[in-house]
């Protein structure tokens, strides 16, 4: 894709994976990866009843977060188990 057409979310998401990819293996944060790779295993089945009540414009704030938190843990956890 060139450079022109890659949009700013691209270059954020790039840029977040980038840094998740560039943590230390075999350290003191080895326990924090494990965790974060299993959060983001875990976290959607918390969407389910958010989703099976039916999404509203009150859970708003707590569907952004959960989303947040799983793009989060989702890249601390990314490289998890490839050692």
């Amino acid at each position: 894709m060139p450079p022109s057409t890659t949009t700013e979310f691209e270059r954020i998401v790039r840029s977040i994976t980038r840094a998740g990819t560039r943590l230390p293996t075999g350290s003191a944060l080895a326990p924090l990866r494990a965790a974060s790779f299993y959060t983001a295993i875990a976290l959607p089945f918390v969407y389910l009843p958010l989703i099976a009540t039916g999404l509203s414009v009150e859970n708003a704030p707590l569907v952004a977060a959960l989303v947040a938190a799983n793009v989060v843990t989702l890249v601390l956890g990314h490289g998890y188990g490839a050692d």
